[in-house]
């Protein structure tokens, strides 16, 4: 009987060393390496305190609704209008500015070209708060092959009060044939001799002045924003 329970017991540890041993045999499962994840774009960051990402942008003028430089001038040198030639795209309207040469006796009456005035209310309300942004822009076509110099005129709430040299911001720009975004850094502006900054949380317009006008001109204005960089 004994060694009967001796023969059995080395039978089964005799099986389980085999098992073990074919156990460790086995080779190791391999193991995955982990995906990497692909890079995620970065969004543009909001500046501290602004609340803007870079790249926000509000348009100012909204041709779409009616809105225009000069608000329908026709003093027979100048001339805006809306109009469906050379719309932006996504936009059925651009604003279509004619105005004739300087000198002669037609051209002398008309040197500026139409602007958005405190009168019109565009700039009134979110519109006229350009605080925290950093440029305004112009999207505009100049038809014809020569560049227009103009005087850029910039006023807030108080320069409307009182419209006078010193009191509104004077940017000389030139204008240039074909399609182009006219970039103006509004960053600071501040009044000439420094006599006091605009304030950017109230303007209310801004036109141009062109008092060398060599031949009758056709611009498209197109767009107008104000951007964050």
């Amino acid at each position: 009987m004994k060694k009967g329970i001796l023969w059995f017991a080395s039978i089964m540890m005799l099986f389980a060393l085999s098992a073990n041993a074919a156990e460790k045999a086995k080779p190791a499962a391999k193991k995955e390496a982990p995906k990497a994840e692909e890079p995620k774009a970065e969004e543009p960051k909001a500046e501290e305190g602004s609340g803007l990402k870079a790249g926000a942008r509000m348009i100012l003028i909204k041709f779409d609704k009616g809105e225009m430089f000069g608000d329908g001038t026709d003093n027979g040198v100048v001339k805006s209008s809306l109009t469906k030639e050379k719309a932006d795209k996504g936009k059925m309207y651009s604003c279509k500015i004619e105005a004739k040469k300087t000198g002669g006796e037609e051209g002398d009456g008309g040197k500026g070209l139409p602007g958005i005035s405190k009168a019109s209310g565009i700039l009134s309300g979110k519109r006229g708060n350009w605080d925290n942004y950093d440029t305004l822009n112009i999207k505009y076509i100049l038809e014809g092959e020569k560049p227009l110099t103009c005087q850029m005129l910039i006023g807030d709430a108080s320069s409307y009060e009182k419209w006078r040299y010193g009191n509104y911001v004077e940017r000389s720009v030139v204008l240039q044939p074909g399609e182009n975004t006219l970039s103006l850094d509004i960053t600071g502006l501040a009044c000439p001799g420094g006599a006091r900054s605009l304030d950017l949380k109230n303007m209310r317009g801004f036109g141009f002045w062109a008092p060398n006008r060599p031949e009758d001109i056709v611009l498209y204005i197109q767009d107008v924003y104000v951007e964050k960089d």
